[in-house]
């Protein structure tokens, strides 16, 4: 799914007038911040939990005010609340 979004992303980009171009990182920070609910939602192991970590790691790269967002921010304590119960277990 993530794949075929991301080619989504692009081809509507490359299609797109300039004056839109620079909203690009900030609909690819929107499929990362999704993959990253995803992966906590679906994963029981610490590897989809470190997944989910790099996913929202790369939505912050490409649109770093996407952290002042309130569904961002419980993404946030989710994955760290998912890491403490992982290591716990």
């Amino acid at each position: 799914m993530e794949a075929e979004a991301l080619k989504v992303i692009e081809k509507a980009y490359r299609n797109a007038p300039l004056q839109y171009h620079s909203l690009k990182n900030r609909s690819l920070a929107w499929i990362h911040q999704y993959c990253t609910q995803q992966y906590l939602k679906n994963s029981t192991d610490l590897r989809g939990v470190q997944m989910a970590a790099h996913k929202l790691l790369t939505a912050v790269r490409f649109y770093p005010p996407i952290l002042l967002d309130a569904y961002t921010r419980n993404l946030v304590k989710w994955l760290i609340k998912r890491w403490i119960i992982l290591m716990i277990h």
